[in-house]
């Protein structure tokens, strides 16, 4: 009988200490799993470990949930974002379940991976996970309520190129990571708060946590302007934004469709293409400017930094990229250099020349800035 007792007491002491060092770690009693998803996610997971299995990769899933209880019904409500080696969000469900769109490659697998969390009067997330390869990394995370004294604002105004208020300009205010953009069933897939500035150009946004904000004004044929910022706790940011009327540029060109380097023979194609910044960019093969779709990769971006058009190029990865030849006669770049292509931004003067090598198509294409 004292043996029994005394094996049940050590029995007991054992669980003791393993719950001890749970709570002291911080460690969850049980690991967040497929099973714990409502069924129909389970669906989506499924399809994710199928991938994983035959391809490899990496996938992130799990839930978040808000400490007082807030209810989550998309990703309006909460941003979940991959910030390491790549801007990939999570697409979030009803009551704060997320699973990443899409397998990644096995690159971004490791330790101290950053992953962020942001909801408008929450304490940001930046934490650092392990990502799993070949399945799925699951995390939990519980989001704090910032507390009402530490809540914070931003105001400011908005003017022309006069520097006069500018009347019914749309100001986005959002988190500046990756998201999901713009649903026409749904609208926005990502938090934000917007408003329009009346005749005094102003606007403000409030219940704002310590974190990086992204603001955008753009109202109809002028281009936006964007800045980011970080309020202080409890204190109020001003930030005035200035936007200038949309340009246009014409831009000549000549695309090599045989993949190589010559601009003098072979499978040429020329034409001239107008081009109003903000409407996209250039996919040379199609000879035209193309507008923001999910799967569209253009050739090369452009952008108006107010008053400034620059050239720039977001699926540079080795394959593609762009340089700038200078101000000089567009017939005289007969061939595209093997080496020099980048991501960094350019400006767009007008005379200059600039080889872009194709993204999809590992082509080449010279153009020519005529206005």
């Amino acid at each position: 009988m004292k043996k029994i007792i005394f094996c049940i007491i050590i029995c007991l002491l054992i669980i003791a200490c393993f719950l001890i060092i749970i709570r002291f770690l911080n460690l969850p009693a049980a690991a967040l799993n497929r099973n714990d998803f409502p069924k129909d996610l389970q669906r989506n997971l499924d399809q994710r470990i199928t991938e994983l299995k035959s391809k490899g990769g990496i996938c992130i899933a799990g839930r978040v949930t808000m400490s007082d209880g807030a209810p989550i019904s998309s990703g309006k409500d909460i941003m979940v974002n991959l910030c390491q080696d790549v801007d990939e969000p999570l697409w979030v469900y009803k009551n704060g379940w997320f699973i990443m769109g899409r397998t990644l490659s096995s690159h971004y697998a490791g330790t101290n991976k950053k992953f962020v969390l942001r909801a408008y009067g929450y304490d940001p997330i930046d934490a650092f996970i392990t990502i799993l390869q070949g399945e799925i990394t699951y995390v939990e995370f519980v989001m704090h309520k910032t507390s009402p004294e530490d809540l914070a604002s931003v105001t400011g105004i908005v003017v022309n190129d006069q520097n006069k208020p500018f009347a019914g300009a749309s100001v986005n205010l959002s988190f500046p990571f990756a998201n999901h953009g713009y649903r026409g069933d749904i609208g926005y897939t990502y938090p934000h708060m917007e408003m329009t500035t009346g005749q005094d150009g102003q606007y403000s946004f409030g219940g704002l946590s310590v974190a990086e904000h992204s603001l955008v004004a753009s109202p109809s044929g002028y281009a936006y302007h964007s800045v980011r910022f970080t309020p202080p706790a409890g204190g109020t940011a001003i930030e005035n934004l200035e936007l200038y009327r949309n340009r246009k540029i014409i831009i000549d060109y000549v695309y090599q469709a045989d993949g190589n380097r010559s601009f003098d023979s072979g499978n040429l194609q020329t034409g001239t293409i107008e081009w109003v910044t903000g409407a996209g960019g250039v996919d040379f093969s199609d000879g035209r400017v193309e507008g923001y779709e999910p799967n569209s990769l253009r050739d090369i971006e452009m952008r108006q930094d107010q008053g400034v058009l620059k050239f720039q190029n977001f699926y540079c990865n080795g394959r593609n990229g762009f340089y700038d030849a200078g101000a000089v006669d567009f017939d005289s770049v007969t061939e595209a250099a093997e080496t020099g292509y980048s991501s960094s931004e350019r400006l767009c003067l007008v005379g200059h020349v600039y080889v872009v090598r194709t993204y999809e198509e590992d082509n080449y294409a010279k153009f020519i800035v005529k206005k």
